[in-house]
């Protein structure tokens, strides 16, 4: 069986997902091939757009069984290249920005709409989206965990520095302008570092001042969490955080906001560690490092989520057996 994975983010949790998938799938006897279309699935939608990018999308599509698009925007156009012709199926990640009905009716063309959260399958359903199924993504469980110790010290972390740690796109909706500006008003002894790329990068930078870091250095991620006291994921639009996992499976507690999929992370919001505004978001984090007994609670639970609910291999698995319904094999 051959998949094509359509995807319009070279970076970032979608990139981060789509690698790791079309790896596992190949131990489910799959051969999923990456596709970046966000050189020819452009942001903008209409009949003559619709129409170019379907031509290409028909074309890149040919010698593959199913269709496999990651996002709203190339689900999109799925549906105006294939319609209910052709086998195609969609990844929702991220919460919908909208849930107009235009979008609903093409998202209902696909065999099976996976949704990484209940959070997201919830918002779709209520906009009567149909053929929804709800896959977290997965992670690799035998991916090294590295000693906290040497990355403090490979980052210069003294003993008495207290280290916040977040990654990802540096977009608006990750949030981090405001806990740039929480930790800005945080004791002297803490400091931020922001692992990622973007187009906000440099507006990022200016802020950052000489209380956080701002790197875009490949694989700095891993070690910048594997460093940290508290890992942060800010984001307003999240159906699910890989930074949040990457965490979860080193050990390290997560503060997350309370909003979209980020909740469900450690399987019930009571058992998280959330916030709701970013203006509480400072003295949130002064209080999660002062309970003890929270942090610790929050680093056993989330190493046994990350190992038992979100292994990349049944996920892969899972969507093997759905490739497989969907063609009657």
């Amino acid at each position: 069986m051959r998949v094509l994975i359509l995807r319009r983010q070279e970076f970032g949790g979608i990139a981060t997902y789509t690698n790791l998938l079309a790896d596992a799938l190949h131990d489910e006897d799959v051969e999923a091939v990456v596709d970046d279309a966000d050189d020819w699935i452009p942001n903008k939608t209409g009949w003559r757009v619709d129409r170019e990018v379907g031509k290409v999308l028909k074309a890149a599509a040919r010698g593959f069984d199913i269709v496999h698009a990651f996002g709203y925007r190339t689900a999109w156009a799925c549906s105006a290249a294939f319609y209910v012709s052709e086998p195609w199926v969609y990844t929702a990640y991220d919460m919908p920005r909208t849930t107009h009905v235009e979008l609903v009716k093409r998202l209902n063309t696909a065999r099976i709409g996976l949704c990484s959260s209940h959070a997201v399958r919830n918002k779709l359903a209520e906009a009567f989206a149909l053929n929804l199924e709800v896959i977290p993504p997965g992670i690799r469980a035998n991916t090294r965990v590295l000693d906290r110790q040497e990355s403090r010290g490979m980052y210069g972390v003294s003993d008495d520095e207290i280290l916040i740690v977040a990654a990802g796109r540096f977009v608006e909706e990750r949030g981090f302008e405001s806990l740039i500006a929480a930790v800005h008003s945080l004791p002297k002894n803490f400091r931020l570092i922001l692992s990622g790329q973007g187009p906000l990068e440099d507006s990022l930078v200016a802020a950052a001042g000489d209380r956080a870091t701002v790197t875009h250095e490949l694989f700095s991620q891993q070690v910048a969490m594997a460093a940290a006291d508290l890992v942060v994921v800010p984001s307003t639009r999240a159906g699910f955080s890989y930074t949040a996992l990457e965490a979860m499976h080193q050990g390290v507690p997560v503060l997350l906001k309370g909003t979209g999929g980020l909740p469900e992370m450690y399987g019930k919001e009571s058992e998280s560690a959330v916030y709701s505004e970013d203006s509480d978001l400072a003295a949130e984090i002064e209080r999660l490092l002062g309970d003890s007994e929270q942090l610790d609670r929050l680093r056993e639970l989330g190493k046994e989520r990350a190992a038992k609910q979100f292994d990349i291999k049944d996920c892969a698995a899972k969507h093997a057996s759905r490739y497989r319904q969907i063609l009657g094999k």
